[in-house]
């Protein structure tokens, strides 16, 4: 029996059977999104304060801690991140070196965009935030 090469955008699955795989946008939608405002105030805000920085291909998700240094943020929180990354309330910028305990690399910063911070001030007024 030969192996067969997948047509682009199709993969097998466990039993052999042709799949069709996520690409481009739809692959990073989130499973379920978060629509909790405290969590999304509160990202908002380190991310204007300290700020967040994106590492890899998978853009793992860490708080900057100073200068250059960063550390692990929870799964949750890099999750909000993310879908605020994918709803363009956030953007990438640009590429810095980080280092965080003994690792050291390069990575991008994450920018929040004039549009969420007027969004933001906005809530702020209206709603009442905490914090």
């Amino acid at each position: 029996m030969g192996w067969k090469v997948p047509d682009s955008g199709v993969g097998i699955d466990l039993f052999g059977e042709p799949v069709e795989q996520p690409n481009g946008e739809g692959a990073r939608k989130r499973a379920r999104e978060v629509n909790d405002k405290d969590l999304i105030a509160s990202v908002l805000r380190t991310a204007l304060g300290e700020g967040y920085a994106v590492i890899g291909h998978p853009m793992r998700v860490y708080r900057c801690a100073g200068r250059g240094e960063i550390e692990a943020v929870p799964r949750y929180e890099s999750d909000m991140v993310s879908q605020l990354l994918d709803q363009d309330l956030l953007r990438v910028g640009g590429w810095h070196d980080y280092t965080c305990g003994s690792s050291a690399g390069r990575g991008r910063s994450v920018l929040v965009p004039r549009a969420t911070r007027t969004l933001l001030n906005r809530w702020a007024v209206l709603k009442g935030l905490p914090g």
